[in-house]
């Protein structure tokens, strides 16, 4: 299947992928490279928050922020922010 993202900023719901636990609120959500059409966490090791946003050198498309902790298969609540 093909999937689109629609709304390009402001509060929304996503499918989360996180095989390794829960997502933390407030944890950066890039596209999953995983399942279709789903946001996983970003995968890097040590950052606090989006502060340092402009250094990180994203793999996966960047989709936001997620609101909420959330666990794997779930729909949860994300600070959408496509496009800049």
């Amino acid at each position: 299947g093909e999937y689109a993202w629609v709304q390009r900023r402001g509060h929304g719901v996503v499918l989360a992928d996180e095989t390794a636990g829960t997502i933390d609120g407030g944890t950066i959500a890039v596209l999953s490279d995983g399942v279709s059409g789903a946001a996983e966490p970003l995968n890097i090791a040590a950052i606090a928050s989006n502060a340092a946003f402009s250094l990180l050198n994203f793999a996966e498309p960047y989709i936001g922020t997620f609101l909420t902790t959330a666990v794997d298969t779930e729909y949860v609540p994300i600070d959408i922010g496509i496009g800049g």
